[in-house]
């Protein structure tokens, strides 16, 4: 009786777990579209002590095939700057990571057990619409409060509308009745 209780117990234990692990299953396909289809490029990656890539997603600045960190960023500049952060051993390092197309914010985390470093990880995302933005809006003020040139006004006031991803993210909500 004993053993028939305990193949009993086992068997719901293993359906538990099937069904735990398709659930998770379904929610990193679902990262992965949410990921795909985020408004904002965002790259993340991580990588090993040994210079392995572990995993990197992204639609900024990373190479995806990559294997080891020599060929994960698809920018020299950037990859000295990440090789730069790392060499200073801090829980965080926060930069500005400039290609030639973008200029990103990114987070670097050294990733540690106890006080071995046994990896990285980073995060970015493409913050060039706000900087066109925000230099738009410090030369609308410049403009207004030097000559008042409504024309130069102008100018500036659309470089920075025509900059905003939020502006066509929420043109586009307004479009599709969202």
């Amino acid at each position: 009786m004993m053993l028939k209780e305990s193949l009993l117990k086992l068997r719901s234990l293993v359906d538990s777990l099937e069904d735990r692990d398709k659930a998770l299953k379904q929610d990193h396909n679902l990262f992965e579209k949410f990921f795909e289809n985020f408004p904002i490029p965002v790259s993340m990656w991580s990588v090993n002590a040994e210079g392995k890539v572990l995993s990197c997603k992204g639609n900024g600045f990373l190479n995806e095939i990559a294997k080891t960190e020599d060929d994960l960023f698809v920018c020299d500049q950037v990859a000295g700057k990440i090789e730069a952060a790392k060499s200073e051993c801090k829980d965080i390092k926060e930069l500005i990571l400039e290609t030639d197309e973008s200029t990103y914010f990114a987070k670097v985390i050294t990733r540690k057990d106890g006080d071995d470093i046994i990896g990285t990880m980073g995060m970015a995302w493409d913050i060039s619409s706000n900087i066109t933005l925000l230099g738009s809006l410090v030369r609308v003020r410049d403009a207004a409060n030097d000559s008042g040139d409504i024309e130069e006004i102008k100018k500036w006031a659309e470089n920075g509308i025509a900059a905003s991803r939020m502006r066509g993210l929420i043109e586009r909500m307004l479009q599709s009745g969202g």
